[in-house]
Protein backbone atom coordinates (compact mmCIF):
# COMPACT_ATOMS: atom_id res chain seq x y z
CA UNK A 1 0.00 0.00 0.00
CA UNK A 2 1.71 3.45 -0.41
CA UNK A 3 -0.13 6.95 0.37
CA UNK A 4 -1.89 5.48 3.66
CA UNK A 5 -1.34 7.82 6.72
CA UNK A 6 0.68 7.36 8.73
CA UNK A 7 -1.28 7.68 12.57
CA UNK A 8 1.67 6.93 14.46
CA UNK A 9 2.47 10.22 15.66
CA UNK A 10 -1.19 10.36 17.08
CA UNK A 11 -0.81 7.64 18.90
CA UNK A 12 1.89 8.82 20.47
CA UNK A 13 -0.09 11.49 22.11
CA UNK A 14 -1.73 10.31 24.97
CA UNK A 15 1.17 8.51 26.28
CA UNK A 16 2.69 12.41 26.31
CA UNK A 17 -0.23 14.01 28.13
CA UNK A 18 0.04 10.95 30.79
CA UNK A 19 3.49 12.59 30.81
CA UNK A 20 2.55 16.20 31.37
CA UNK A 21 -0.25 14.63 33.93
CA UNK A 22 2.67 12.83 35.99
CA UNK A 23 5.13 15.91 36.36
CA UNK A 24 2.24 18.58 37.40
CA UNK A 25 1.03 15.90 39.76
CA UNK A 26 4.08 15.82 41.94
CA UNK A 27 4.12 19.32 42.78
CA UNK A 28 0.50 19.44 43.48
CA UNK A 29 0.38 16.61 45.86
CA UNK A 30 3.22 17.04 47.54
CA UNK A 31 2.51 20.80 48.23
CA UNK A 32 -1.41 20.12 49.22
CA UNK A 33 0.25 17.05 51.87
CA UNK A 34 3.02 19.76 53.08
CA UNK A 35 0.81 22.33 53.86
CA UNK A 36 -2.47 20.67 55.16
CA UNK A 37 0.16 18.57 57.41
CA UNK A 38 1.65 21.25 59.13
CA UNK A 39 4.82 19.97 57.35
CA UNK A 40 6.15 23.42 56.11
CA UNK A 41 5.48 25.15 59.15
CA UNK A 42 7.54 22.44 61.03
CA UNK A 43 10.27 23.24 59.14
CA UNK A 44 10.37 26.41 58.43
CA UNK A 45 9.37 26.12 55.02
CA UNK A 46 8.62 28.84 52.40
CA UNK A 47 8.01 31.54 55.72
CA UNK A 48 4.82 29.12 56.35
CA UNK A 49 3.76 29.84 60.29
CA UNK A 50 0.88 29.64 62.40
CA UNK A 51 -1.69 26.31 63.24
CA UNK A 52 -1.85 23.60 60.64
CA UNK A 53 -4.23 24.06 57.92
CA UNK A 54 -7.30 21.87 57.24
CA UNK A 55 -8.28 20.74 53.66
CA UNK A 56 -11.52 22.99 53.99
CA UNK A 57 -9.17 26.17 54.94
CA UNK A 58 -6.70 25.61 52.17
CA UNK A 59 -9.38 24.37 49.47
CA UNK A 60 -10.47 27.95 48.77
CA UNK A 61 -7.12 29.23 47.75
CA UNK A 62 -6.58 26.00 45.61
CA UNK A 63 -9.85 26.42 43.68
CA UNK A 64 -9.10 30.15 43.07
CA UNK A 65 -5.91 29.11 41.19
CA UNK A 66 -7.47 26.47 39.48
CA UNK A 67 -10.25 28.53 38.33
CA UNK A 68 -7.73 31.09 36.83
CA UNK A 69 -5.05 28.74 35.37
CA UNK A 70 -7.60 26.27 33.22
CA UNK A 71 -9.47 29.25 31.37
CA UNK A 72 -6.08 30.69 30.78
CA UNK A 73 -4.49 27.59 29.30
CA UNK A 74 -7.63 27.09 26.84
CA UNK A 75 -7.65 30.69 25.98
CA UNK A 76 -3.79 30.08 25.29
CA UNK A 77 -5.01 27.49 23.07
CA UNK A 78 -7.43 28.86 21.61
CA UNK A 79 -9.57 26.79 21.94
CA UNK A 80 -12.07 28.81 23.36
CA UNK A 81 -13.63 29.15 19.27
CA UNK A 82 -15.10 25.36 19.85
CA UNK A 83 -17.65 26.81 22.67
CA UNK A 84 -21.01 26.13 21.59
CA UNK A 85 -23.64 28.74 20.81
CA UNK A 86 -27.41 28.11 21.96
CA UNK A 87 -30.27 30.08 20.42
CA UNK A 88 -31.77 31.97 23.91
CA UNK A 89 -34.38 34.58 22.95
CA UNK A 90 -33.46 34.95 19.51
CA UNK A 91 -29.85 35.22 20.74
CA UNK A 92 -26.78 32.63 19.57
CA UNK A 93 -25.13 32.48 23.00
CA UNK A 94 -21.77 31.23 24.16
CA UNK A 95 -23.44 27.90 26.45
CA UNK A 96 -22.34 24.48 27.26
CA UNK A 97 -24.90 21.83 26.35
CA UNK A 98 -26.57 20.48 29.14
CA UNK A 99 -24.47 17.23 28.51
CA UNK A 100 -21.47 19.41 28.97
CA UNK A 101 -22.78 21.34 31.37
CA UNK A 102 -23.63 17.93 33.71
CA UNK A 103 -20.25 16.69 33.17
CA UNK A 104 -18.94 20.19 34.40
CA UNK A 105 -20.85 19.86 37.98
CA UNK A 106 -18.86 15.79 38.38
CA UNK A 107 -15.58 17.59 37.47
CA UNK A 108 -16.21 20.07 39.71
CA UNK A 109 -16.57 17.92 42.82
CA UNK A 110 -13.60 16.03 41.36
CA UNK A 111 -11.80 18.59 41.35
CA UNK A 112 -12.50 19.75 45.36
CA UNK A 113 -12.93 16.05 46.64
CA UNK A 114 -9.29 15.11 45.10
CA UNK A 115 -7.49 17.90 47.30
CA UNK A 116 -9.57 17.13 50.43
CA UNK A 117 -8.65 13.31 50.21
CA UNK A 118 -4.99 14.22 50.13
CA UNK A 119 -5.42 16.78 53.08
CA UNK A 120 -6.99 14.30 55.58
CA UNK A 121 -4.46 13.73 58.53
CA UNK A 122 -3.08 10.36 59.31
CA UNK A 123 -3.70 9.07 55.67
CA UNK A 124 -0.52 9.05 53.28
CA UNK A 125 -0.47 10.22 49.52
CA UNK A 126 -0.67 6.72 48.29
CA UNK A 127 -3.37 5.11 50.37
CA UNK A 128 -5.37 7.97 49.32
CA UNK A 129 -4.73 7.88 45.58
CA UNK A 130 -5.24 3.57 45.70
CA UNK A 131 -8.32 4.04 47.38
CA UNK A 132 -9.58 6.88 44.76
CA UNK A 133 -7.61 5.29 41.82
CA UNK A 134 -9.07 1.96 42.51
CA UNK A 135 -12.41 3.02 42.79
CA UNK A 136 -12.03 4.68 39.09
CA UNK A 137 -10.07 1.57 37.18
CA UNK A 138 -13.31 -0.51 38.41
CA UNK A 139 -15.52 1.93 36.41
CA UNK A 140 -13.44 2.05 33.34
CA UNK A 141 -14.59 -1.41 31.65
CA UNK A 142 -18.15 -0.74 32.70
CA UNK A 143 -18.47 1.92 30.50
CA UNK A 144 -17.06 0.46 28.11
CA UNK A 145 -19.22 -2.12 28.01
CA UNK A 146 -22.44 0.59 28.31
CA UNK A 147 -21.70 1.97 25.65
CA UNK A 148 -20.94 -0.98 23.39
CA UNK A 149 -17.28 0.09 22.94
CA UNK A 150 -14.31 -2.74 22.14
CA UNK A 151 -12.02 -3.42 24.53
CA UNK A 152 -8.46 -4.62 23.39
CA UNK A 153 -6.63 -7.54 25.34
CA UNK A 154 -3.66 -5.25 26.61
CA UNK A 155 -6.19 -2.87 28.08
CA UNK A 156 -7.62 -5.43 30.07
CA UNK A 157 -4.43 -6.57 30.92
CA UNK A 158 -3.46 -3.11 32.13
CA UNK A 159 -6.36 -2.83 34.04
CA UNK A 160 -5.77 -6.37 35.59
CA UNK A 161 -2.45 -5.35 36.63
CA UNK A 162 -3.21 -2.21 37.79
CA UNK A 163 -5.69 -3.73 40.17
CA UNK A 164 -3.24 -6.51 41.58
CA UNK A 165 -1.19 -3.31 42.53
CA UNK A 166 -3.97 -1.88 44.15
CA UNK A 167 -4.97 -5.04 46.33
CA UNK A 168 -0.93 -5.83 47.14
CA UNK A 169 -0.52 -1.85 48.80
CA UNK A 170 -4.00 -1.77 50.33
CA UNK A 171 -2.93 -4.72 52.23
CA UNK A 172 -1.70 -2.15 55.11
CA UNK A 173 -5.16 -0.46 55.67
CA UNK A 174 -5.04 -1.27 58.75
CA UNK A 175 -2.22 1.21 59.22
CA UNK A 176 -4.52 4.22 58.07
CA UNK A 177 -7.77 6.36 59.65
CA UNK A 178 -10.61 6.10 56.52
CA UNK A 179 -13.39 7.26 58.36
CA UNK A 180 -12.70 10.85 57.43
CA UNK A 181 -11.83 9.76 54.10
CA UNK A 182 -15.29 7.65 53.26
CA UNK A 183 -17.73 10.40 52.24
CA UNK A 184 -15.24 12.03 49.75
CA UNK A 185 -14.75 8.91 48.63
CA UNK A 186 -18.20 8.49 47.66
CA UNK A 187 -18.55 11.78 46.29
CA UNK A 188 -15.24 11.46 43.98
CA UNK A 189 -16.35 8.39 42.68
CA UNK A 190 -20.11 9.49 41.72
CA UNK A 191 -18.40 12.08 40.25
CA UNK A 192 -16.89 9.95 38.12
CA UNK A 193 -19.28 7.78 37.52
CA UNK A 194 -20.98 10.67 35.98
CA UNK A 195 -18.80 12.50 34.44
CA UNK A 196 -17.02 8.99 32.35
CA UNK A 197 -20.75 8.59 31.50
CA UNK A 198 -21.28 11.94 29.44
CA UNK A 199 -17.41 11.90 28.43
CA UNK A 200 -18.22 8.84 26.30
CA UNK A 201 -21.66 9.07 25.26
CA UNK A 202 -21.21 12.82 23.99
CA UNK A 203 -17.26 12.90 22.99
CA UNK A 204 -14.20 10.06 22.84
CA UNK A 205 -14.77 11.12 19.03
CA UNK A 206 -12.73 10.85 16.10
CA UNK A 207 -13.21 14.30 14.97
CA UNK A 208 -11.14 16.85 16.81
CA UNK A 209 -13.32 19.53 17.06
CA UNK A 210 -16.41 17.49 19.20
CA UNK A 211 -13.81 16.65 21.85
CA UNK A 212 -12.48 20.11 22.18
CA UNK A 213 -16.11 21.65 22.05
CA UNK A 214 -17.13 18.94 24.77
CA UNK A 215 -13.70 19.85 26.70
CA UNK A 216 -14.22 23.62 26.66
CA UNK A 217 -17.84 23.76 27.63
CA UNK A 218 -17.51 20.71 30.57
CA UNK A 219 -14.56 22.98 31.77
CA UNK A 220 -16.52 26.21 31.68
CA UNK A 221 -19.16 24.67 33.33
CA UNK A 222 -16.56 23.30 36.24
CA UNK A 223 -14.98 26.82 36.42
CA UNK A 224 -18.33 28.31 37.14
CA UNK A 225 -19.00 25.77 39.49
CA UNK A 226 -16.20 25.81 41.78
CA UNK A 227 -16.75 29.66 42.18
CA UNK A 228 -20.04 29.58 43.02
CA UNK A 229 -20.83 26.66 45.30
CA UNK A 230 -17.97 26.74 47.60
CA UNK A 231 -18.88 30.68 48.18
CA UNK A 232 -22.51 30.04 48.90
CA UNK A 233 -21.52 26.98 51.27
CA UNK A 234 -18.98 29.53 52.80
CA UNK A 235 -21.46 32.19 53.09
CA UNK A 236 -24.05 30.01 54.52
CA UNK A 237 -21.36 28.83 57.07
CA UNK A 238 -23.62 25.87 58.35
CA UNK A 239 -22.20 22.98 60.37
CA UNK A 240 -18.17 22.48 60.77
CA UNK A 241 -17.46 22.42 57.22
CA UNK A 242 -19.35 25.77 55.99
CA UNK A 243 -17.10 27.46 59.20
CA UNK A 244 -14.03 25.82 57.54
CA UNK A 245 -14.36 27.14 54.49
CA UNK A 246 -15.85 30.47 55.61
CA UNK A 247 -11.76 30.53 57.54
CA UNK A 248 -10.70 29.87 53.73
CA UNK A 249 -12.27 32.49 52.35
CA UNK A 250 -11.36 34.97 55.12
CA UNK A 251 -8.41 34.00 57.42
CA UNK A 252 -6.45 31.35 54.86
CA UNK A 253 -6.68 34.25 52.18
CA UNK A 254 -4.54 37.01 54.34
CA UNK A 255 -2.36 33.85 55.78
CA UNK A 256 1.26 33.32 54.71
CA UNK A 257 0.33 30.56 53.29
CA UNK A 258 -2.17 31.50 50.59
CA UNK A 259 0.44 32.07 47.72
CA UNK A 260 1.40 28.13 48.12
CA UNK A 261 -2.30 27.04 48.05
CA UNK A 262 -3.01 29.53 45.16
CA UNK A 263 0.08 27.73 43.59
CA UNK A 264 -1.52 24.16 44.36
CA UNK A 265 -4.63 25.58 42.25
CA UNK A 266 -1.98 26.71 39.58
CA UNK A 267 -0.52 23.36 39.33
CA UNK A 268 -4.19 21.58 39.22
CA UNK A 269 -5.42 23.65 36.46
CA UNK A 270 -2.49 22.66 34.52
CA UNK A 271 -3.09 18.69 35.22
CA UNK A 272 -6.49 18.78 35.01
CA UNK A 273 -6.08 19.77 31.77
CA UNK A 274 -3.74 17.34 31.26
CA UNK A 275 -6.11 14.87 32.65
CA UNK A 276 -9.42 15.40 30.78
CA UNK A 277 -7.97 15.27 27.31
CA UNK A 278 -6.59 11.49 28.47
CA UNK A 279 -10.13 11.08 29.22
CA UNK A 280 -11.13 12.04 25.74
CA UNK A 281 -9.03 10.03 23.63
CA UNK A 282 -11.31 7.92 21.58
CA UNK A 283 -9.26 4.46 23.23
CA UNK A 284 -11.76 2.70 24.96
CA UNK A 285 -11.76 3.65 29.25
CA UNK A 286 -10.13 0.56 29.63
CA UNK A 287 -7.07 1.75 28.07
CA UNK A 288 -7.33 5.97 28.89
CA UNK A 289 -8.74 5.45 32.64
CA UNK A 290 -5.09 2.81 33.61
CA UNK A 291 -2.90 5.29 31.51
CA UNK A 292 -4.12 8.10 33.81
CA UNK A 293 -4.47 6.10 36.84
CA UNK A 294 -1.27 4.81 36.81
CA UNK A 295 0.63 8.07 35.86
CA UNK A 296 -0.62 9.19 39.02
CA UNK A 297 0.32 6.58 41.21
CA UNK A 298 3.92 6.78 40.25
CA UNK A 299 3.27 10.59 40.91
CA UNK A 300 2.17 10.01 44.72
CA UNK A 301 5.07 7.48 44.96
CA UNK A 302 7.75 10.03 43.74
CA UNK A 303 6.07 12.76 45.91
CA UNK A 304 5.82 10.62 48.94
CA UNK A 305 9.70 10.02 48.40
CA UNK A 306 10.50 13.62 47.79
CA UNK A 307 8.35 14.40 51.15
CA UNK A 308 10.30 12.15 53.22
CA UNK A 309 13.75 13.22 52.37
CA UNK A 310 13.11 16.85 51.96
CA UNK A 311 10.68 17.11 55.42
CA UNK A 312 11.68 14.02 57.37
CA UNK A 313 8.03 12.35 56.43
CA UNK A 314 6.43 8.92 56.79
CA UNK A 315 8.70 6.38 54.95
CA UNK A 316 7.04 4.38 51.52
CA UNK A 317 6.16 1.12 52.56
CA UNK A 318 7.37 -2.49 50.84
CA UNK A 319 4.13 -3.10 49.62
CA UNK A 320 3.67 0.44 47.83
CA UNK A 321 7.17 -0.22 46.56
CA UNK A 322 5.54 -3.57 44.99
CA UNK A 323 2.43 -1.72 43.61
CA UNK A 324 4.77 0.59 41.69
CA UNK A 325 6.50 -1.41 40.18
CA UNK A 326 3.97 -4.05 38.44
CA UNK A 327 1.95 -0.05 37.68
CA UNK A 328 5.31 0.41 35.45
CA UNK A 329 5.33 -2.85 33.87
CA UNK A 330 1.98 -2.65 32.74
CA UNK A 331 2.68 0.79 31.21
CA UNK A 332 5.27 -0.28 29.12
CA UNK A 333 3.17 -3.42 28.25
CA UNK A 334 0.08 -0.98 27.58
CA UNK A 335 2.86 1.44 25.65
CA UNK A 336 4.06 -1.42 23.39
CA UNK A 337 1.11 -3.57 22.32
CA UNK A 338 -0.30 0.22 21.80
CA UNK A 339 2.21 1.68 19.46
CA UNK A 340 1.85 -1.83 17.55
CA UNK A 341 -2.05 -0.79 17.47
CA UNK A 342 -1.51 2.62 16.67
CA UNK A 343 0.80 1.49 13.57
CA UNK A 344 -1.40 -0.11 11.73
CA UNK A 345 -0.50 -3.92 13.10
CA UNK A 346 -4.48 -4.20 14.34
CA UNK A 347 -7.76 -4.41 12.54
CA UNK A 348 -9.51 -2.01 14.63
CA UNK A 349 -7.29 0.80 14.60
CA UNK A 350 -9.65 3.36 16.83
CA UNK A 351 -7.52 6.74 14.61
CA UNK A 352 -8.57 5.36 11.42
CA UNK A 353 -10.50 7.43 9.12
CA UNK A 354 -14.48 6.27 9.24
CA UNK A 355 -16.80 8.03 6.10
CA UNK A 356 -20.43 7.10 7.13
CA UNK A 357 -23.41 7.27 4.56
CA UNK A 358 -27.08 6.94 6.29
CA UNK A 359 -30.20 6.40 4.59
CA UNK A 360 -33.21 4.90 6.00
CA UNK A 361 -33.49 0.87 5.31
CA UNK A 362 -29.58 0.25 4.32
CA UNK A 363 -30.02 -1.59 1.21
CA UNK A 364 -29.98 0.40 -1.63
CA UNK A 365 -28.61 4.64 -1.68
CA UNK A 366 -26.52 4.01 1.18
CA UNK A 367 -24.65 0.60 0.80
CA UNK A 368 -24.24 1.90 -2.75
CA UNK A 369 -22.75 5.34 -1.64
CA UNK A 370 -20.46 3.11 0.65
CA UNK A 371 -19.31 1.09 -2.10
CA UNK A 372 -18.81 3.77 -5.28
CA UNK A 373 -16.69 6.05 -2.07
CA UNK A 374 -14.36 2.89 -1.36
CA UNK A 375 -13.74 2.43 -5.13
CA UNK A 376 -12.98 6.36 -5.36
CA UNK A 377 -10.71 6.32 -2.43
CA UNK A 378 -8.70 2.91 -3.80
CA UNK A 379 -8.00 4.84 -6.82
CA UNK A 380 -7.08 8.31 -5.39
CA UNK A 381 -4.67 6.48 -2.70
CA UNK A 382 -3.15 4.70 -5.45
CA UNK A 383 -4.35 0.89 -3.88
CA UNK A 384 -3.38 -2.37 -5.87
CA UNK A 385 -6.08 -3.76 -3.55
CA UNK A 386 -9.35 -2.91 -2.26
CA UNK A 387 -10.03 -0.40 0.25
CA UNK A 388 -10.50 -2.01 3.58
CA UNK A 389 -10.12 -1.28 7.51
CA UNK A 390 -6.54 -2.34 6.94
CA UNK A 391 -6.18 0.97 4.57
CA UNK A 392 -6.83 3.29 7.17
CA UNK A 393 -9.08 5.04 5.31
CA UNK A 394 -12.73 3.59 4.16
CA UNK A 395 -16.41 4.46 3.94
CA UNK A 396 -19.54 2.19 5.83
CA UNK A 397 -22.90 2.70 5.92
CA UNK A 398 -25.99 2.21 8.26
CA UNK A 399 -29.75 2.71 7.86
CA UNK A 400 -32.22 4.66 10.16
CA UNK A 401 -35.26 2.15 9.86
CA UNK A 402 -33.99 -1.42 9.17
CA UNK A 403 -36.41 -3.76 7.53
CA UNK A 404 -36.56 -7.73 8.04
CA UNK A 405 -35.10 -8.10 4.91
CA UNK A 406 -31.27 -6.94 5.46
CA UNK A 407 -29.58 -8.04 2.41
CA UNK A 408 -28.81 -5.94 -0.65
CA UNK A 409 -31.61 -5.76 -3.34
CA UNK A 410 -30.48 -7.60 -6.49
CA UNK A 411 -30.98 -4.33 -8.34
CA UNK A 412 -28.03 -2.61 -6.22
CA UNK A 413 -25.67 -5.57 -6.83
CA UNK A 414 -26.50 -5.05 -10.78
CA UNK A 415 -26.18 -1.15 -10.58
CA UNK A 416 -23.02 -1.51 -9.15
CA UNK A 417 -21.24 -4.33 -11.62
CA UNK A 418 -22.55 -1.92 -13.98
CA UNK A 419 -20.25 0.45 -12.57
CA UNK A 420 -17.72 -2.01 -12.04
CA UNK A 421 -17.27 -1.11 -8.75
CA UNK A 422 -16.87 -4.15 -6.35
CA UNK A 423 -19.99 -5.91 -4.78
CA UNK A 424 -19.43 -5.90 -1.31
CA UNK A 425 -20.63 -8.53 1.15
CA UNK A 426 -23.19 -6.53 2.82
CA UNK A 427 -25.86 -7.04 5.50
CA UNK A 428 -27.89 -3.93 6.90
CA UNK A 429 -27.17 -2.39 10.50
CA UNK A 430 -28.40 -0.09 12.28
CA UNK A 431 -26.42 3.39 13.53
CA UNK A 432 -25.52 3.80 16.77
CA UNK A 433 -23.60 5.77 18.91
CA UNK A 434 -20.35 4.11 18.56
CA UNK A 435 -20.39 4.01 14.81
CA UNK A 436 -21.64 8.17 15.03
CA UNK A 437 -18.31 8.31 17.09
CA UNK A 438 -16.11 6.59 14.53
CA UNK A 439 -16.84 8.21 11.79
CA UNK A 440 -15.28 11.06 10.88
CA UNK A 441 -18.63 12.45 8.58
CA UNK A 442 -21.43 11.17 8.32
CA UNK A 443 -23.15 11.64 4.72
CA UNK A 444 -27.04 11.47 4.35
CA UNK A 445 -29.32 11.22 1.41
CA UNK A 446 -32.01 13.36 2.51
CA UNK A 447 -33.20 16.58 4.54
CA UNK A 448 -35.58 14.23 6.44
CA UNK A 449 -32.46 11.98 7.70
CA UNK A 450 -30.08 14.44 8.51
CA UNK A 451 -32.34 15.94 10.72
CA UNK A 452 -33.32 12.50 12.22
CA UNK A 453 -29.59 12.64 13.22
CA UNK A 454 -29.39 16.11 14.70
CA UNK A 455 -31.97 15.27 17.03
CA UNK A 456 -30.70 12.09 17.87
CA UNK A 457 -27.19 12.87 17.98
CA UNK A 458 -27.01 16.80 18.51
CA UNK A 459 -22.76 16.49 19.62
CA UNK A 460 -22.52 15.40 16.07
CA UNK A 461 -23.84 17.63 14.10
CA UNK A 462 -20.67 19.55 12.80
CA UNK A 463 -20.39 16.15 10.93
CA UNK A 464 -23.32 15.58 9.28
CA UNK A 465 -23.51 16.36 6.12
CA UNK A 466 -26.27 15.52 3.04
CA UNK A 467 -24.42 14.21 0.07
CA UNK A 468 -26.25 16.44 -2.66
CA UNK A 469 -25.67 19.55 -0.39
CA UNK A 470 -29.33 21.05 -0.14
CA UNK A 471 -30.53 18.69 -2.67
CA UNK A 472 -32.43 15.25 -1.97
CA UNK A 473 -31.19 12.03 -3.10
CA UNK A 474 -34.62 9.81 -3.51
CA UNK A 475 -34.86 6.42 -3.83
CA UNK A 476 -35.07 4.54 -7.63
CA UNK A 477 -37.34 5.95 -9.26
CA UNK A 478 -38.76 2.21 -10.26
CA UNK A 479 -37.88 -1.01 -9.69
CA UNK A 480 -36.20 -1.60 -13.01
CA UNK A 481 -32.52 -2.04 -13.44
CA UNK A 482 -31.53 0.81 -15.12
CA UNK A 483 -33.31 3.71 -12.22
CA UNK A 484 -30.74 1.93 -10.04
CA UNK A 485 -28.20 2.34 -12.82
CA UNK A 486 -28.79 6.03 -12.95
CA UNK A 487 -29.48 6.61 -9.46
CA UNK A 488 -25.55 4.75 -8.93
CA UNK A 489 -24.40 7.34 -11.62
CA UNK A 490 -25.40 9.96 -9.65
CA UNK A 491 -24.38 8.73 -6.39
CA UNK A 492 -20.63 8.29 -8.37
CA UNK A 493 -20.64 12.05 -9.69
CA UNK A 494 -21.52 13.40 -6.15
CA UNK A 495 -19.47 11.24 -4.31
CA UNK A 496 -16.17 12.25 -6.64
CA UNK A 497 -17.22 15.98 -6.11
CA UNK A 498 -17.73 15.32 -2.49
CA UNK A 499 -14.21 13.52 -2.00
CA UNK A 500 -12.56 16.57 -4.02
CA UNK A 501 -14.07 18.97 -1.17
CA UNK A 502 -12.51 17.00 1.38
CA UNK A 503 -9.15 16.92 0.01
CA UNK A 504 -8.99 13.72 -2.08
CA UNK A 505 -7.65 14.18 -5.33
CA UNK A 506 -5.65 12.08 -7.44
CA UNK A 507 -2.64 13.06 -6.61
CA UNK A 508 -2.76 14.94 -3.18
CA UNK A 509 -5.15 12.24 -0.83
CA UNK A 510 -5.55 14.30 2.51
CA UNK A 511 -4.23 13.22 5.53
CA UNK A 512 -6.42 15.09 8.06
CA UNK A 513 -9.47 17.96 8.21
CA UNK A 514 -11.14 19.82 10.64
CA UNK A 515 -12.56 23.08 11.12
CA UNK A 516 -13.41 24.77 14.57
CA UNK A 517 -15.87 27.90 14.58
CA UNK A 518 -19.33 28.20 14.57
CA UNK A 519 -21.54 27.76 11.54
CA UNK A 520 -24.57 26.68 10.59
CA UNK A 521 -25.96 23.63 9.20
CA UNK A 522 -29.69 23.62 7.47
CA UNK A 523 -30.45 26.48 10.32
CA UNK A 524 -28.71 24.17 12.88
CA UNK A 525 -26.63 26.61 15.14
CA UNK A 526 -23.24 25.23 16.21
Amino acid sequence: MKNVPNHYPVAINIWLLALGYFVFYIPYISLVKALSSGLLERNGMFGVTGEQVSGLELLPAVLIGTVITMPLIIYSLGWYRYMGRRPVFGFALPLPSRWALLSGLAFAAIIATTTLAYSIHGVSIVFALLLMRGGVLILSPIMDKLFNRPVHWYSWTGLGLSILALTIALAQVQEYTVSGLVLILGVYLMGYMFRLQFITRYAKDIDDGVNRRFFVEENSAAMVALMIIPGFIAWLGIGDAGLALREGFTSFLRSDGVWLGLMIGVFYGCLGIFGSLIYLSRRENTFAIPVNRCASLLAGLVASFILMVWLDADGISVSQIIGAAIIIFALMLMSIFDTRHMAGKDNHDPMQRVFLFICDANRTRSPMAAAICNDELRKRLGLDAAVTLQSGIYAKSAGLNLPPERHLLNQTKDALIALTVPVPEHQASQVNSYGMHRAEKIVCMTYDQQQELLNKYPWAAEKIVRLKQRQDIQEPAGVENEHYIDLAHTMQEHISDWLIDMGFSFSNPKSDGSNPGTREVDGFVQ
